[in-house]
């Protein structure tokens, strides 16, 4: 168990002490081995029977030589179905995942992703069909195992194989939802917590997911959930070199890409158009400048040299003799 005040230890304790009584057949040593990969958030946050059916599909991957495991339930009555992922966490995992689901044709209406002390990821998803309904069937679900498992082995692309389904109206299209980010670096005392909220939309978490890999940032925590209409995502991250996002110009530069990706195609042909059509107006208003008016080249003077002869320069008149004459008299 991690350090905190002594009330949260004493109910990370219990939260412990309740799941340890479902694993009968786990030693003490291994309770303790699998407890000290998490942080009290963990312990806190999970109900023990979810947190105990976590602890046995962890234990059996691990005996792999590379630990992987997908797990996919979907209780009675319910209106979606549980994908339960652990694999070895890597900068843009969380983004591939989303990206195999949305070419899956599934909607991811909640998550939890968790990161263990050790590097291991362990995400829970709720998924629903393009209906609203949970996704059933042993074909359907095997065929969505394989396509997370080939888009994590990077053996598929997501991008090109979304770009080659056509783009369907979602039902909450009709609603407007202004796109809106914040940053904020005083709710955790080791992550920076973004919380984003816009439309949703089929494949809008993996767009804001593949957003926030580009940008450098990895996730250790997510908390994914959809109030009608509304999009409103929590994530908790840090940056290549572990840190929290504390440079004013970096949250400028993740706030304007995440609203970037929470737009979706038609928006941002609209804001193009948009944009287009100012620079346009602009150039047609801007007065011309006048330009500078070059005085006509003079045509030269035809001289003697044009005639085939030097001109000679002229001469001054002589006094005539008559006036000598007179002047003499």
């Amino acid at each position: 168990m991690h350090g905190g005040s002594a009330p949260q230890a004493a109910r990370v304790s219990a939260a412990q002490a309740n799941v340890r009584a479902l694993l009968r057949n786990w030693s003490d040593e291994a309770f303790e081995e699998h407890a000290m990969r998490f942080t009290a958030s963990y312990w806190l946050a999970a109900d023990p029977e979810v947190t105990a059916r976590n602890a046995r599909i962890m234990r059996k991957a691990d005996r792999r030589k590379n630990p992987y495991a997908l797990s996919a339930r979907t209780a009675d009555a319910s209106a979606v179905t549980e994908i339960i992922l652990y694999a070895a966490d890597e900068p843009g995992l969380f983004a591939r995942v989303a990206g195999a689901m949305a070419v899956s044709g599934v909607n991811i209406v909640d998550a939890k992703i968790m990161t263990t002390t050790d590097g291991m990821a362990l995400d829970t998803f709720y998924i629903q069909n393009g209906g609203g309904r949970a996704v059933l069937g042993d074909e359907r679900l095997d065929k969505l195992a394989a396509t997370i498992e080939a888009s994590l082995k990077h053996e598929i692309d997501p991008d090109k194989l979304l770009s080659r389904k056509p783009r369907l109206a979602s039902r909450t299209s009709v609603f407007k939802v202004v796109p809106r980010v914040l940053i904020d670096n005083q709710a955790s005392y080791l992550y920076t917590v973004v919380e984003i909220n816009g439309r949703d939309r089929p494949r809008l978490l993996y767009d804001v997911t593949k957003a926030i890999a580009a940008l450098g940032l990895s996730t250790t925590s997510a908390h994914i959930q959809t109030f009608g209409e509304r999009a409103v995502d929590v994530f908790y991250v840090k940056d290549k070199f572990g840190l929290k996002i504390e440079k004013p110009r970096q949250r400028e530069r993740i706030i304007a890409g995440l609203i970037d990706a929470l737009n979706d195609d038609d928006t941002k042909q609209k804001q193009t158009a948009t944009t287009k059509t100012a620079k346009r107006a602009k150039g047609a208003t801007k007065p011309k400048s006048k330009s500078r008016q070059v005085p006509p080249t003079r045509k030269p003077r035809e001289d003697a040299v044009s005639k085939g002869g030097p001109r000679r320069p002229p001469t001054r008149d002589k006094p005539s003799s008559s006036k000598r004459a007179s002047s003499g008299q």
